[in-house]
């Protein structure tokens, strides 16, 4: 029962809407922000619905070949991601009026250029460095989308610089183990990705370096950041134990959720 649970939270996105909400507000708050709290729910329910989106035209395209659990798990659930993904614009549509609309379109070009270039990457798999690209590109946009809304209500000091680098060395690690445990999948697809080109071992060691420059810039934030960049640091480790898959890629993603305690101050 808690496998299923936490398989469906994961092929849900949940993990990823909860990332995204923890990473605002840990630059938020070093940017001493007064984002008002309708931001967190908006854009994480935003990217969430990104991710639903996606995952649905994904099912669409694959022609009754579903080469993963997620893809199969999408194609048994299809209706409930359908349903999920029309509550998500329900949700995002009242959200937006409670915010000031001058401050959305920076959020939504954001969204709307990182969402097209990775479509134009994962579909451009010829040239060999595209997996390189694609997936130093998730880390950046990542990073930027979930910065550029409480930086526009804060002020970007130090701290704040701090912050934006914990977020995109967690997320390049988290983007690098990955790779290197989704290689064989990637390959089989012929997909660009990172680990094809640099190896799976390579992946690992680059997820160390960026967990360990995270750990450096978490000193001048709050614990939280601390403890979020070594719980990056045991990622490697934790790829390496018998829990499938998903469960591994849904702890990896709760490890940006970590910051939302900041929230409770």
């Amino acid at each position: 029962m808690a496998v299923r649970v936490s398989h469906t939270l994961h092929f849900f996105s949940v993990d990823i809407a909860l990332g995204v909400a923890g990473s605002m507000a840990l630059i938020g708050t070093a940017a001493e922000s007064s984002l008002p709290w309708q931001w967190y729910p908006l854009v994480a329910c935003g990217t969430w619905l990104v991710y639903i989106l996606d995952r649905i035209l994904d099912i669409r395209r694959a022609r009754g070949c579903y080469p993963t659990k997620r893809h199969e798990f999408i194609k048994e659930h299809l209706s409930a991601a359908t349903a999920l993904a029309i509550v998500l614009i329900i949700t995002c549509s009242l959200l937006i009026f409670h915010v000031s609309l001058a401050d959305v379109w920076p959020a939504a070009l954001v969204a709307a250029s990182s969402v097209v270039s990775h479509h134009i990457l994962q579909r451009c798999g010829s040239w060999r460095w595209t997996g390189v690209i694609k997936d130093v590109h998730v880390a950046v946009a990542y990073t930027a989308g979930t910065a550029v809304v409480p930086l526009s209500y804060g002020q970007l000091s130090l701290q704040a610089f701090a912050a934006i680098a914990v977020v995109f060395f967690c997320t390049a690690a988290i983007v690098a183990v990955e790779s290197a445990a989704d290689v064989s999948v990637d390959e089989h697809l012929d997909q660009p990705a990172l680990a094809r080109v640099i190896g799976a071992g390579a992946c690992v060691r680059l997820a160390y370096g960026c967990a360990a420059l995270a750990c450096c810039a978490a000193t001048l934030l709050p614990w939280i950041a601390t403890l979020q960049s070594l719980s990056t640091m045991a990622l490697p480790l934790l790829f390496t134990s018998r829990l499938s898959l998903p469960n591994k890629r849904l702890m990896a993603e709760l490890v940006l959720a970590m910051p939302l305690t900041l929230l409770s101050r």
